[in-house]
Parts: structure tokens; C-alpha cells; sequence
């Protein structure tokens, strides 16, 4: 068994993989979840590019939709969240990053809730289905489950992901989860949660606990109740 690196993983392996689900493609299950009792991290011959399409069995071509804007917070998506001094959009406000730690905890958790809740709704995810959508993109940041003390951003976004994953279960919708945001910013853009200098490489503990971070999601949405319907980025 041939491994990658941590390093290659998250700089080569996610970005192909992300490409291979998000283009019409052939497979029999392209959402399928990892085998039991292997971790999504390892990478060997049975998961190849080449061997993946030698198994085929129908053309199933994803037709989906991204959510961007909601569990990780973009200025130019939701100006209005980034207002916090009552000028017109709060533009000089960045990133999410920047959102929290001007707010404060307290008043960012508050502000974040609100909008979590009312940003997408299960309707939304009817409309989607009865537009002839079948699969939805949803970015989270590594925050959502980890946060080191001197990070001024905010928890809370876990649980509606899983509600947004059993909403897609419900009306019939594929999931890809996209890990749109690691610790010290693998892109120095918003979407990441902090523009600025890359520093994800700055230091391995970035890359163990994004490794972590996704280990946690893997754990969470191959369960059973989820029916199968999440894959990952």
C-alpha cells in the first residue's frame, strides 16, 4: 500500500478529488461512503482515478449547487452581516476572522446564530430537489469543530451542517462537504476565514489539525442515520 503525505494529501489529493466529483462523470456511486473501518485519509491502488472509472456501471451526472455564505462567511455574499460600525456594508471588514474578533465572542455568536438559522431553510432544499438539482456543495470552516483559545472565532455552525445533511436526505439530495477554511489559511483569501500571509505550512499543527478536523467529519457523516449521502472535499 502506497500512502501520501499529509501534505500532498491536502494540497493535491482534495483539489483532484473535489474536480472528479463536481464534473459529470461515470460511476455506479459517486457519493458512495469510505469502506467500513478505513480511514478516508488513506490512498492506495483501489482508489486510483483510473481504477475508480474501470468500475462502472451507469452515468449519473451531478447536477448541484453550492452554498456559499452561510457556514463560512464571505463580505461580498452577506454585506450586511459584516456591518458593525453602521456604515453601508461593513467592507472593511475582511474575513470572518475579522467579523469575530471585532465583535467579541458573545456578540458574534449571537450575530452568526441568526444568521445560520435563516440563511438556508429546509424549503430551500425542496426548491432545489424540485429543480432538478441533486446534489448541494456545503463550505465549513476548520472552526466549526476546532478553535484554539487566542482564535476569536465562534462555534455553533456543527449543528446546522447535520441539519443540512438531513435535510438532503430527506428530499433526496447528494452532499459534498468542502473544507473551505484550514488553520493559518491555505489561500490568504475570505473564503478561507483569513486573508493575508499563507500560513498553513508555517508549522505541522496546522496540518494535524486539519487532519483531525477532517478525521471528525469522516466520523461523523459515514454513520449509518446519514444513509450514505455525504462525500467529501
Amino acid at each position: 500500500m502506497n500512502h501520501a503525505s499529509p501534505k500532498l494529501f491536502l494540497r493535491v489529493f482534495l483539489p483532484l478529488l473535489s474536480l472528479l466529483l463536481l464534473l459529470p462523470i461515470v460511476s455506479s456511486s459517486p457519493f458512495a461512503s469510505p469502506p467500513a473501518k478505513r480511514s478516508s485519509l488513506e490512498l492506495d491502488d483501489s482508489t486510483s482515478t483510473s481504477s475508480f472509472l474501470a468500475n462502472t456501471s451507469s452515468l449519473e451526472v451531478v447536477r448541484g449547487v453550492n452554498l456559499g455564505g452561510w457556514l463560512v462567511l464571505e463580505s461580498w455574499i452577506t454585506p450586511s452581516v459584516f456591518n458593525v460600525g453602521g456604515g453601508r456594508n461593513g467592507a472593511s471588514l475582511p474575513d470572518e476572522w475579522s467579523l469575530t474578533a471585532a465583535l467579541g465572542k458573545e456578540a458574534a455568536l449571537s450575530r452568526l446564530q441568526n444568521h445560520w438559522e435563516s440563511f438556508f431553510t429546509r424549503d430551500d432544499f425542496v426548491q432545489m430537489k424540485a429543480a432538478g438539482l441533486n446534489a448541494v456543495r456545503i463550505p465549513v470552516g476548520y472552526w466549526a469543530v476546532d478553535r484554539l483559545e487566542y482564535e476569536p472565532y465562534v462555534g455553533g455552525q456543527f449543528p446546522y451542517l447535520i441539519r443540512a445533511v438531513e435535510w438532503a436526505r430527506e428530499v433526496g439530495l447528494k452532499v459534498l462537504i468542502g473544507l473551505h477554511g484550514a488553520p493559518g489559511s491555505q489561500n490568504g483569501q475570505d473564503n478561507s476565514g483569513l486573508t493575508g500571509p499563507v500560513r498553513f505550512e508555517a508549522n505541522s499543527s496546522n496540518v494535524d489539525r486539519t487532519l483531525a478536523v477532517l478525521r471528525n467529519f469522516t466520523a461523523e457523516f459515514t454513520q449509518e442515520r446519514y444513509g450514505g449521502v455525504v462525500s467529501g472535499e
